[in-house]
């Protein structure tokens, strides 16, 4: 992470902040986390006249031959300051996957929510007018791709959050579904 072939990301309100202290691929990987943050925050926001509560909670977990928890189940930091946490760690050494996910799984476990169920609408189940409610787990991995993993911790992770709750579907977005059985009837007009 600290090779000097990516940087942040140019032209941004913290890009000279950033540069200043990482001005590498882990500046790059900050980068993009506060630009996460920064359209998540938004996303919350937008026409809302009082303050947004935000159900995503945010864990962060640095690695290299060991894992830091910078960051963990914060429901409430706005992107500066989780920026400002993020920024006090520098890219050190080797790389580690496994340790990574480990990590990943742990805070999965610890941290796993029923109260954040989401519903999703099937194609099937929205003629039939029923949902399936479930939980969205979201482990975005960054790395300088320079490592490998053992599938026994891939398979770890995934039976975890089947395991806690998670159900993996296939699905199209109902606005989208919309849009499209719209269109296909208005071409068909």
């Amino acid at each position: 992470m600290a090779g000097g072939d990516r940087r942040p990301l140019a032209g941004t309100p913290v890009t000279r902040q950033i540069a200043a202290r990482h001005d590498n691929r882990l500046g790059a990987v900050y980068s993009s986390l506060y630009s996460f943050w920064m359209s998540r925050l938004s996303a919350v926001t937008s026409g809302q006249t009082q303050a947004a509560v935000r159900r995503d909670s945010y864990s962060v977990i640095l690695f290299d031959d060991a894992v830091v928890n910078c960051v963990n189940n914060d429901f409430t930091s706005s992107p500066d300051q989780l920026l400002a946490r993020v920024m006090q760690y520098s890219a050190a050494g080797g790389t580690s996957y496994n340790l990574a996910v480990g990590a990943a799984e742990q805070v999965m476990r610890q941290h796993w929510s029923t109260e954040r169920w989401v519903q999703i609408y099937s194609l099937r189940r929205m003629l039939s007018q029923s949902t399936r409610n479930f939980s969205t787990p979201v482990i975005i991995f960054l790395s300088d791709g320079e490592c490998s993993i053992d599938d026994q911790d891939m398979q770890s992770l995934s039976r975890a959050a089947v395991a806690l709750g998670y159900v993996s579907q296939r699905f199209m977005p109902l606005p989208y579904l919309n849009f499209l059985i719209e269109n296909r009837y208005r071409s068909m007009a």
